[in-house]
Parts: C-alpha cells; structure tokens; sequence
C-alpha cells in the first residue's frame, strides 16, 4: 500500500499553515516560502491527514455495470469507489447519464 501523509504546520503564535508531508520538512518549507526559519520556535500541528492506496485485486472493467435505484433517506448508498449519503428529507434517484441526482423531496425542478 502507499500512503501519503500531509500535515498542516505553523510556528507558534502564526495565523497561517503550510502544508507539508512530515513536521520535520517543515522549516525548510516555510524558508522557501518565506524566507527565513525560526530555529528553536515552537511548531504547531494544525492537522494531520493520512491516505492509503491499495490496488484493486478486481479488474474494474470486469465488473458487472451497477443498477441504481432511487433512495429515500436517511440512506447510505456504498459505491465501489464512494459512500453517498442521502440525508432525511432527500431522494437519490440516477439521472440519464447515470449519475445520482439527489432533490430535496417535494422539490421539482
């Protein structure tokens, strides 16, 4: 699997983030961008996100086409490659494309 991992930093007491894939890449970022680095200052993590990637041990043109039906929510519709949500008050019907087409009900358009 690969995995990427993005962390927002920020010396203590800045407004703003960087976006870097380790804390330890982080001073040398905020150089490039900004010019200078602040040895022994603080750093703050904003946030911290992680993805990982696995390739699929199924061929996806292999698979059967999916059949979409329409769904009132509250619903939770799993995809092959997404989880939609249709919230309570909602349908979900496809669209001609193929597409779903979420419409608060009673909407008409």
């Amino acid at each position: 699997a690969e995995v990427v991992t993005a962390v927002d930093c920020r010396y203590e007491g800045q407004s703003h983030e960087l976006t870097v894939p380790t804390v330890a890449a982080f001073p040398a970022e905020h150089e490039r961008r900004n010019g200078y680095i602040r040895p022994g200052a603080a750093v703050e993590v904003i946030a911290l996100r992680a993805s990982a990637r696995l390739a699929s041990p199924v061929a996806v043109l292999d698979l059967p086409p999916v059949e979409r039906t329409a769904a009132t929510g509250p619903a939770v519709l799993a995809e092959p490659d997404c989880t939609i949500w249709v919230p309570d008050g909602w349908t979900a019907a496809p669209g001609e494309a193929g597409a779903l087409i979420l419409r608060r009900s009673g909407a008409t358009r």
